[in-house]
């Protein structure tokens, strides 16, 4: 269950005075928001919005850090938890920058952009019109997380919608800046539905960046785009087709990016084995410590000769487990499954738990390694863990059915598959 938000302050309250630190200018800040101002030697000014994995403390926020490097003046939002910058907080906040130093922070600079991933590019868009911005640039934004307004199949956000805080909360025309650009990946068919709404607005434009998924961003910062991107805001011919150039200049260098690619590759099944081993291999060659290449061409062994011939990949990515990201847990999970050794299987499953105990996904992957080992009561004890925390995923329901019925909890089983038919009407389901 989410903690509720703490009510808003009441509307008439004051906003507290801005306070100067040596890390910049406080203008507002409250239970649910804080806004700081770090002026540096840029005409323009960058106003950014975190997304709710960046849920910044003291006078930190969204792309600082970078902003700094290229000596921007930046203006920061920031949420204090997934609250997609409520309407009421964000005009108590906006009438404090206003009246801050006079009302001339905006004013002393001749260009703004609005820019944002996710949670923050929703804010970039909602907001660039109060806040006079020439461009908003937003990765992989949302058009709203109303319930009542999003397609009824994504449900990723929906938990943090409330109607005290987030009435009204859909971006509209009237909202957007002078030009807008929403950067996507449609093979996400939940942020595609997204942008397809938002791309209903004349001042809008669309970005494909293909093969990220909803992590568009990474893609920029892992291939080492952030700089270029910043001085490219900066320039009064902006367009779309000046973001994909630089978008493709530089994603073979994104592991991001590569897994994606690997990901659409290996969906065309053994027609494209030999161009997936060409990419593999060539990702290996140019980066021996990425794991995913290592994982693909262990798996082409498998599918092609069986466990057996797979061996010497397999024997390799157990030796790589200690490096291995928690967040790489499937690719491993699933050769160790195959390959018969639930024991080496579960490990990674396990790791991933423990980085993230609150997502049901890992720890039903590992209730089926303890269920294939034959332990039987710890696997009971995992899947009523993961029936707390199912929510509405569908692939979690799924596998509790199987899972509940292979134990022998008929009764579990039967519930699950009930609560799996309510989330997919019949005839739906794949």
């Amino acid at each position: 269950m989410r903690v509720p938000d703490p009510p808003l302050r009441a509307a008439a309250q004051p906003a507290p005075a801005p306070v100067m630190g040596g890390d910049g200018l406080v203008i507002y800040a409250s239970d649910h928001l804080r806004v700081i101002y770090r002026p540096a030697g840029s005409a323009h000014l960058v106003v950014t919005f975190n997304s709710m994995a960046k849920l910044f403390g003291g006078s930190d926020f969204w792309a600082r850090d970078a902003l700094e490097r290229e000596d921007v003046s930046a203006l920061g939002f920031v949420a204090s938890r997934p609250n997609w910058f409520p309407e009421a907080e964000m005009t108590r906040a906006i009438a404090a920058l206003a009246a801050a130093e006079g009302g001339s922070i905006l004013r002393r600079h001749d260009r703004i952009i609005t820019y944002g991933f996710s949670m923050g590019g929703y804010g970039a868009l909602k907001y660039a019109a109060r806040l006079g911005a020439d461009v908003a640039l937003a990765f992989t934004p949302q058009f709203s997380i109303d319930p009542a307004e999003v397609d009824p199949a994504d449900r990723r956000y929906t938990q943090f919608f409330d109607p005290a805080l987030n009435a009204a909360m859909a971006v509209t025309a009237a909202d957007l800046g002078a030009r807008n650009f929403v950067v996507y990946d449609p093979a996400s068919a939940l942020d595609r539905a997204q942008a397809e709404m938002l791309g209903r607005f004349d001042r809008l434009e669309r970005v494909i960046l293909p093969c990220a998924l909803h992590d568009t961003i990474r893609v920029v910062t892992e291939s080492r785009l952030g700089a270029d991107l910043l001085r490219l805001l900066a320039e009064r011919d902006l367009s779309a087709a000046t973001l994909r150039r630089l978008f493709r200049s530089g994603r073979a260098r994104s592991r991001t990016y590569r897994t994606g690619l690997d990901d659409r590759v290996r969906a065309h099944g053994p027609a494209w084995t030999g161009i997936r081993r060409r990419l593999l291999q060539a990702w290996q060659d140019i980066d021996p410590t990425a794991l995913r290449p290592l994982i693909g061409l262990t798996e082409l062994q498998m599918e092609e000769a069986g466990p057996a011939a797979a061996e010497p990949g397999l024997r390799t990515l157990w030796q790589s487990r200690n490096r291995a990201p928690a967040s790489e847990w499937w690719g491993p999970w699933r050769l160790f499954t195959f390959a018969g050794q639930s024991d080496k299987a579960g490990q990674f499953a396990d790791r991933a738990v423990a980085a993230d105990p609150a997502n049901p996904i890992p720890r039903v992957h590992l209730a089926r390694s303890l269920l294939d080992m034959g332990f039987r009561t710890a696997a009971s004890d995992e899947l009523d863990r993961v029936r707390e925390a199912a929510g509405d995923r569908v692939e979690v329901w799924r596998h509790l059915s199987v899972f509940y019925q292979r134990l022998g909890r008929s009764e579990d089983a039967e519930q699950a598959a009930g609560h799996l038919a309510r989330l997919v009407p019949a005839g739906s389901q794949t």
